[in-house]
């Protein structure tokens, strides 16, 4: 790989995009089986893993920023998701959150993509490994990171925060903000409720039943753990009652929240059940006593936004989001608590 065009790094593949889904549903048993598509987690460029040695980096253009913007993907998915649509193929560069804040901020973008089937916890003690890897192959001191996660990512990213802090790892102090956009911090409903569906098909004595049933129990580890949601190691191995553990937020750090509904009309009974489709407001906004931040002398400050008519995979790419991106970036708060 010669010269890596940041503006370019998001190469449209519907192969990729299809292991990336069997890596979401069944990602657990790929990596026990030794299977080629089990996803190596990275920094990847164009569906290639970039390696983090300081040749290969030196070759990112533009030249690499002492501010970087980390963006994680959700289930099931890739890097590809944070590209805006109705771009064609032979695009020069293609429009993303990542393009954006490079061209309007300098930060330099990396896009991560992981086995998103395996535990949070275990994709969260990678990542944080992988951000220790960037630091000390990084050719010009980090200064700044903001990290942006979708969904599960969001997730990914408290898990490793909490990791890297527990290592005292370099990179957590360097983490000024962090974007959850769509994340369930309370977990998901929909997990519970098919939870008791399934278990009542595995009672019955219909063949076509007892098949869908056992499928459901081949799902992955990261979809069981989207249920409460568990973001360490001690919540999946608890034996007995499935439990979540309050972990602290970063500290020193902004954390900023974009939820959204479905329906134009945010107050319409359908959005306060369904939110985007997937993940509903409280779970979005993280509106739970295990998720309340800190008091504001440890440095930790809140901010939410929510946008309306929009589903749950479109927070990865619409102009909504990165208009409220961008005023926070700039420190402009007026937009916090907004419906657009």
């Amino acid at each position: 790989m010669d010269t890596i065009n940041l503006y370019d790094s998001l190469k449209p593949s519907k192969l990729q995009m299809g292991i990336s889904a069997l890596n979401g549903y069944m990602g657990d048993s790929l990596q026990r089986s030794n299977s080629p598509l089990n996803i190596k987690m990275g920094f990847y460029h164009q569906n290639q893993r970039l390696n983090l040695t300081p040749n290969q980096l030196e070759q990112l253009s533009p030249a690499p920023s002492p501010k970087v913007a980390i963006f994680v993907h959700g289930l099931s998915s890739h890097e590809q998701l944070w590209s805006y649509p109705q771009q064609t193929e032979q695009s020069a560069s293609r429009l993303c959150y990542g393009s954006l804040l490079l061209n309007d901020f300098a930060y330099t973008p990396l896009y991560l993509r992981f086995n998103s089937g395996l535990h949070i916890s275990d994709n969260g003690q990678s990542f944080s490994s992988l951000m220790e890897d960037l630091i000390k192959a990084y050719p010009v001191d980090i200064e700044q990171i903001v990290l942006v996660g979708h969904s599960l990512g969001g997730l990914l990213i408290r898990s490793a925060c909490h990791y890297g802090k527990h290592r005292q790892s370099d990179w957590v102090e360097r983490v000024s903000k962090v974007f959850y956009l769509g994340s369930p911090h309370l977990g998901t409903p929909w997990e519970n409720k098919t939870d008791r569906l399934y278990a009542r098909l595995s009672l019955s004595d219909h063949p076509l039943a007892r098949k869908i049933s056992k499928l459901y129990e081949a799902r992955s580890a990261a979809i069981r753990d989207l249920r409460y949601p568990h973001l360490i190691d001690e919540d999946w191995q608890h034996r007995g009652e499935p439990k979540a553990t309050s972990i602290p937020w970063l500290n020193n750090t902004t954390h900023h929240f974009i939820g959204a509904t479905i329906t134009r009309d945010p107050d319409h009974p359908l959005s306060r059940v369904m939110g985007d489709g997937l993940v509903p407001l409280p779970s979005a906004h993280g509106y739970g006593e295990l998720h309340t931040l800190e008091d504001q002398t440890t440095g930790n400050q809140k901010y939410s936004a929510l946008l309306s008519g929009i589903n749950h995979l479109r927070l990865a790419h619409t102009h909504q989001v990165y208009k409220h991106i961008k005023h926070w970036m700039e420190d402009n708060y007026a937009l916090s608590l907004m419906h657009s």
